[in-house]
């Protein structure tokens, strides 16, 4: 089954300078462990969407998802 998944510019330096990603997974899987799968670290995941919807990270996933990754943000 194929989603996709698209990182901001913050985090692409964590999926090869790629912001958009086509993703094929099988059986059953979290919208995290694709996010984590794709090379993202668990500690720079601020939150996830789907479809743009914010979702918990045990979101399954489905058929042609469109997964969002958003960084924590830190200020200063």
């Amino acid at each position: 089954m194929k989603v996709y998944l698209e990182v901001g510019s913050f985090l692409k330096r964590f999926t090869s300078e790629q912001t958009n990603l086509e993703i094929n997974i099988s059986g059953d899987k979290t919208a995290a462990e694709v996010v984590l799968s794709a090379g993202v670290p668990e500690e720079e995941i601020g939150f996830i969407t789907v479809n743009g919807q914010k979702v918990d990270s045990d979101y399954v996933l489905k058929e042609n998802d469109i997964i969002r990754v958003y960084p924590i943000i830190v200020g200063g």
